[in-house]
């Protein structure tokens, strides 16, 4: 029973080790040096960045650590290698952390702010301390008490500057984005030959996250049709509709990124991705909600563009208030009119002259990408 509770990381996340092929040594230094330069930019003289699993951001963007669910806090002084606090069990998953990131120094302490007080004073540091992510990962209760334990020291937050620099994503993160949409088409073929040869929708699903963990996913998120027609996660124990009229959506997390497909388990309707490179064709630099909304006027159900990477959705998010610009990478859905099913979605990455598809992760591809040349009048780039 211990050695199951011991491995329970590697049973549900799939991922064991830290692929240096994707993403080698030297991507994480070249990160480190930009923060420190926001950094210095900033009149700080170290930053801090929160991590709760459901809100990655600067740890994550240094480390590569993603949270199974607590609290981590990296610290970084310039200079000096970056330091990880975390540990939900004491320093018991150390070695995991370490195997599945890019960070050598994981420490373990009651609370985050004793750690970062404690990194601070090896360094004699003195000086404002920028933060990042402490709004949307502390509750109320522990963002005061990391405040009370860095009592006399001034904290500038770093958010906005954080969110800026993650938007334009770096040519390996993009590498691995288009890594993960191609296994999300592995998984939705999997899905779909299994349906075509008479399974279940369980066994269908069964089949396409069984795929992705294979291929090195870390985490799996499944929708799919319930008989009354609503789109629920998977498995919830309800009554999956048939086969034949399902809709399914499929989203994993590789190396730290995420991707998407949502397909119509027909798989003879083309439709949907004609719409979405109606959608697509409109997205350019300066674009903004009401710009989408006029785009979408003539098109039935609901548009949604937000960016996406250590998350399904991340800034900007359109809706919001957010414009686009050239360097965003973004998530497009169309949610069809029929109880919010999900009937195509795809990632762009925005350049000068609009956006261009990131990956092959939408069915019928080809006819979305011919739908944005036509648009545009010429191939789209």
């Amino acid at each position: 029973m211990s050695t199951l509770a011991t491995m329970a990381p590697v049973i549900c996340h799939g991922r064991t080790v830290w692929d240096r092929r994707a993403l080698p040594t030297d991507e994480y230094e070249e990160r480190r040096e930009i923060v420190e330069k926001l950094v210095a930019k900033a009149g700080c003289a170290a930053a801090v960045g929160f991590d709760s699993g459901s809100s990655p951001g600067l740890a994550a963007y240094l480390t590569g650590h993603r949270s199974a669910g607590g609290l981590v806090t990296a610290v970084l002084v310039p200079g000096a290698p970056v330091v990880l606090l975390a540990g939900l069990g004491g320093g018991r998953d150390h070695p995991f952390i370490k195997a599945t990131s890019f960070v050598d120094d994981v420490r373990w302490y009651p609370t985050p702010g004793e750690g970062v007080r404690a990194v601070l004073a090896e360094h004699d540091l003195s000086g404002p301390v920028g933060t990042a992510g402490g709004e949307d990962c502390l509750p109320a209760d522990a963002l005061l008490g990391f405040a009370e334990a860095l009592a006399g020291v001034e904290l500038r937050p770093l958010d906005g500057a954080v969110e800026s620099l993650r938007r334009a994503k770096r040519p390996r993160e993009l590498a691995v984005m288009r890594r993960a949409a191609a296994l999300l088409d592995g998984g939705r073929r999997t899905v779909a030959a299994e349906l075509a040869r008479g399974a279940s929708l369980h066994g269908g699903l069964v089949s396409g996250e069984l795929a992705l963990r294979l291929a090195g996913c870390r985490d799996v998120r499944l929708l799919a049709s319930a008989a009354d027609g609503s789109l629920r996660p998977w498995p919830w124990g309800g009554e999956l509709a048939a086969p034949e009229q399902a809709t399914v959506v499929l989203a994993a997390e590789y190396l730290g990124y995420w991707g998407e497909v949502a397909f119509v388990s027909t798989g003879a309707d083309t439709a949907p991705a004609a719409l979405l490179g109606e959608l697509c064709a409109a997205i350019g630099p300066g674009v903004g909600q009401a710009d989408l909304e006029r785009a979408a006027a003539g098109l039935a159900g609901a548009v949604e563009v937000c960016g996406t990477g250590f998350e399904l959705s991340e800034s900007p998010v359109l809706a919001a208030g957010a414009t686009v610009r050239e360097g965003d990478v973004l998530a497009v859905r169309l949610w069809g009119d029929d109880g919010g099913r999900t009937l195509a979605t795809c990632r762009v990455v925005v350049n000068d002259s609009g956006a261009v598809l990131l990956g092959a992760a939408p069915p019928h591809e080809e006819l979305l990408g011919g739908a944005l040349a036509a648009r545009r009048g010429g191939a789209a780039r």
